[in-house]
Parts: structure tokens; C-alpha cells; sequence
């Protein structure tokens, strides 16, 4: 099914990125720095309500709970929503966060142009900074979380890390995939010990068991 937006003008917008939610809602960011809640209706899907950003272009938005919205902004910030007021914005990476993953219903995962992965943790009806992984090179433009808890990123330094919790309470990095050429442009676990990865070097690798195949 295909969705186009248009404003009562007639002038097309064009959809920055989305996200699917619960009860077969989806909510996307358009290019006139608003988002757009789409809910099921029949056989179409209707915009039920629309938020506010900040001026500011959003590279990826995740749903924490049925109650609260996270979206990264270029300008480094998190804004979350809640309903169809914004709740709070705070303070996230130095040069603008990329990607977005959510982690449990009180953590999510952020991927910044700092080389930065940040492991954020909701306290006090607020979110602070857990844990702050380092070893990229390069900004990091892709995150995925496992169900056993392990991490897997993707930068533009070509590598693929994979992140693992320690008995000391924090992460580390377990491995260092090296293989393309270029910078990280998709991730696909497959299964618990194999990732297919895409890079702008043209190439697809598969990695069984953490090595090389392909």
C-alpha cells in the first residue's frame, strides 16, 4: 500500500524516515519538521495526529513504549514524545546523533557522528547517559540489538563491532569484523553467529561464525 502526503495546497512532502508502531501504526518524520502519526482505518491508514520537531532534520525515530517516542535530530539532541505533546529534549551526541535502536521498554541505543555508541537508561521520568561505547573511527551509522543483549554496529570506518556485556557491568567490544573497503551501509543478523553486511565498496558479505564467507 502506497501513502502520499500532501498538504491542503496540494504540494507534495517527501518522508525523511519512519517507523512501525504498535497496533499497525506508523509514525514518520516529513520535510516541513513535523511527524506524522498514521493509524489503520479500513482499508487505508489515517494521520490521527501530528508533532511538532525542532527545526532540525531527524535521522531516526524509535517507540520505547506505547506511551513514548524517541527521535534523533542532526543537531545532536533527542526529542521524545509522548501523546501528541513533546516531552522532553535532551542532550545527546557532539555532532548530530544517526540511528536509533530501542533495547528494553527503559533503554535504547544511539549511533552518533562522534564515533560514539550511547547506551541511554530512563531514571526519574527522564533519560540519562549508561554506558558510552568507543572504537569507531569513523561516525557510526548503524545499530542493531540482539535478544541475548549483544550490540552490533556499523561504521563509516568500514567496520563491523559487535558488543558484548561484561561481568564488570559494562560493554566492550568483542570483535572487529574488517573486510570492506568502505563505510557500513546495512546490517542483517541472520542468526545468533551470522551478519550479512552491505558497504558502499559495492560488496555483500556474510559472516558465519563471525568469519568471512562471501
Amino acid at each position: 500500500m502506497m501513502i502520499k502526503i500532501k498538504e491542503e495546497r496540494q504540494k507534495e512532502l517527501r518522508i525523511i524516515c519512519v517507523t512501525k508502531i504498535q497496533n499497525r501504526s506508523f509514525i514518520c518524520f516529513v520535510n516541513d519538521n513535523t511527524f506524522r502519526l498514521f493509524k489503520p482505518q479500513n482499508d487505508t491508514f489515517i494521520c490521527s495526529e501530528t508533532f511538532i520537531g525542532d527545526n532540525s532534520a531527524i535521522r531516526s525515530i524509535v517507540e520505547l513504549t506505547s506511551k513514548n517516542i524517541v527521535a534523533s535530530s542532526s543537531n545532536g539532541t533527542f526529542l521524545i514524545f509522548s501523546q501528541d505533546r513533546k516531552l522532553s529534549q535532551i542532550p545527546g551526541h557532539k555532532d548530530g546523533a544517526n540511528c536509533l535502536i530501542k533495547m528494553d521498554k527503559s533503554h535504547f541505543a544511539s549511533g552518533g557522528e562522534d564515533n560514539k555508541i550511547i547506551i541511554w537508561e530512563e531514571k526519574d521520568k527522564g533519560f540519562i547517559e549508561r554506558y558510552t561505547l568507543t572504537g569507531h573511527l569513523f561516525p557510526v551509522k548503524i545499530l542493531i540489538y540482539l535478544k541475548d543483549g549483544r550490540i552490533i554496529s556499523g561504521g563509516d570506518d568500514s567496520f563491523v563491532k559487535i558488543w558484548v556485556k561484561n561481568n564488570k557491568d559494562t560493554y566492550e567490544c568483542y570483535m572487529t569484523l574488517r573486510g570492506h573497503n568502505e563505510g557500513i551501509t546495512g546490517i542483517v543478523n541472520v542468526e545468533d553467529s551470522t551478519i550479512i553486511s552491505a558497504s558502499a565498496d559495492k560488496a555483500i558479505k556474510m559472516w558465519l561464525g563471525y568469519k568471512s564467507l562471501i
